[in-house]
């Protein structure tokens, strides 16, 4: 069973969650929410993610999903303590930390620090956040880890694919606004 979740969001009474998960190509496969000991089934839109193709074959390409799923738990004090129920047809898989930055099944596991510095820039209330060598060239690129409530610029000597702002980083102060940039960080 292979699984990745791309963003967690809690609302009072709704969850949003985008993501893939091999088990949706079998017909009775499925996804639930669990908070607490209560299920609740979520509308789930599937995607194409051809970015799986080159991992895991060309039928991966059908895994994605964005799911919506309206909840009202009998806990009051339940709010961001979700869980995924993920069913491949055959066994079920509990999530139970879904709100961990998941990487691509092609990236190797983020060192402990790095997963603490996605996890504090999602829990900011509306940072702002610079990349320096933002450039899309290597693969690499983690903007998908920006939380979608940032304010996101990147920098890049070159023009291209995910550059707000052209320059030198050694005179950054040329280009960009000073004291305004919450977090910044390289590749």
């Amino acid at each position: 069973m292979k699984h990745a979740i791309d963003r967690l969001r809690t609302l009072p009474s709704k969850v949003l969650c985008e993501g893939w998960f091999s088990g949706l190509e079998h017909p009775n496969g499925g996804i639930q929410i669990v908070i607490g000991r209560e299920r609740f089934t979520p509308d789930v839109k599937t995607v194409l993610r051809p970015d799986l193709a080159a991992s895991f074959g060309h039928n991966a390409e059908k895994w994605g999903f964005q799911l919506t799923c309206d909840v009202n738990p009998s806990r009051s004090d339940w709010y961001g303590s979700v869980q995924i129920l993920l069913n491949d047809g055959e066994r079920e898989y509990l999530v139970d930390d879904p709100a961990r930055i998941q990487y691509e099944a092609q990236r190797r596991e983020a060192s402990a620090a790095e997963l603490e510095f996605f996890r504090l820039m999602n829990e900011a209330s509306s940072p702002t956040v610079l990349e320096i060598g933002s450039r899309k060239r290597s693969g690499n690129a983690k903007t998908d880890r920006i939380p979608e409530h940032a304010l996101y610029t990147g920098f890049d000597i070159a023009a291209g694919d995910n550059v707000d702002v052209v320059g030198d980083a050694h005179f950054m102060s040329d280009h960009l606004p000073r004291n305004q940039i919450d977090i910044e960080y390289t590749i």
